[in-house]
């Protein structure tokens, strides 16, 4: 079967589904003739319209949030993931939430033969918004890239380091800032920090490093170099720091909401993202209780298993096969 992966335009740094995807695609080659296109913009628009339909795919699989797409591809052979929707409840207003609620969703339910996404909690979203309950949407988690591996490290109680994923608005940064507060802690940070939370690292005298637009090579040093994860997002679409750092062998802190909830198990210390007191706490309570920071640990290496890609592999290939048959 003849599967081609649209992808977004190419940006340095980007760090998001294409990555999962990436990784999928040696165990899908297995099966699958797998081409990956990468579109240029919307100012190309029609240009790679064109060059996709000329290809000829059995399945076009549209990833990484440019849904509009499917409007213009042969239904019977499109696939869509839409992993988050985040950014359409929380973040837009009036014309321009008004334009993704049907460019990016439901136009592209209408023209789309299937939808995925990678989380119930995702797929409750899509659902509330299309208002249709008994339209089919597969669920298909994320997975992890598999040049992370397990780094057991020195655990240092004088020099413990904390890594913050992600600077949006749904992260939560600010939190972690107050919780830490004139602390000797050091924090990494992936992603561009607001002004306003510059301010507030330098008030409180936060010993931090900001890393902006990096590869994956110096993300997977992250993992290696710091003690904690904290993972305190408002919302997310699945959380998949917590599946990273679990694989690296890094305790994890996140927040007590779904989808972190079913992602991450017993492998990660829950807390209310928004209480400070219990940020700290538990930062407390991995850098001061051996017992228990081993236990996560252990039980973030048992987690990831079910997130390997070659079992997310597997269900991707049930999907393509049904997908085709059916057609």
């Amino acid at each position: 079967m003849n599967i081609v992966f649209v992808y977004r335009k190419k940006i340095q740094g980007r760090y998001s589904l294409e990555n999962v995807f990436n990784s999928l695609i040696p165990h899908l080659k297995k099966k699958h003739n797998i081409r990956i296109y990468y579109t240029r913009g919307r100012k190309f628009l029609f240009q790679d319209i064109f060059h996709l339909r000329s290809l000829k795919a059995d399945i076009y699989h549209i990833v990484g949030d440019i849904n509009y797409f499917s409007i213009f591809l042969p239904k019977k052979k499109t696939i869509l993931t839409i992993a988050d929707v985040g950014h359409y409840i929380y973040g837009l207003k009036t014309i321009k939430k008004f334009l993704y609620k049907w460019l990016w969703i439901k136009l592209p339910f209408y023209c789309t033969q299937h939808i995925v996404t990678i989380s119930n909690f995702s797929k409750s979203k899509i659902f509330n918004i299309i208002n249709k309950n008994n339209c089919k949407i597969d669920v298909i988690p994320c997975c992890y890239r598999e040049d992370l591996k397990f780094f057991r490290k020195k655990f240092d109680k004088s020099n413990i380091r904390i890594l913050f994923v992600g600077t949006g608005y749904n992260k939560n940064f600010t939190s972690l800032i107050k919780a830490i507060k004139f602390t000797n802690w050091k924090i990494t940070i992936i992603g561009e920090i607001s002004i306003s939370d510059k301010v507030l690292l330098d008030k409180y005298k936060i010993n931090y490093t900001n890393l902006i637009n990096v590869n994956f090579k110096k993300i997977i040093k992250a993992y290696k170099t710091n003690d904690i994860l904290c993972f305190l997002s408002l919302h997310e679409g699945f959380g998949l720091p917590v599946i990273e750092a679990n694989v690296s062998g890094v305790p994890v802190i996140a927040s007590n909401i779904e989808p972190m909830k079913t992602v991450a198990g017993n492998a990660a210390y829950l807390v209310s993202p928004r209480n400070i007191k219990d940020i700290k706490k538990s930062i407390l309570k991995i850098i001061n209780n051996e017992k228990f920071r081993n236990k996560l640990v252990l039980n973030g290496l048992e987690n990831v298993k079910k997130y390997h890609p070659s079992v997310i592999a597997k269900e991707y290939c049930q999907l393509y096969s049904f997908f085709y048959s059916y057609d």
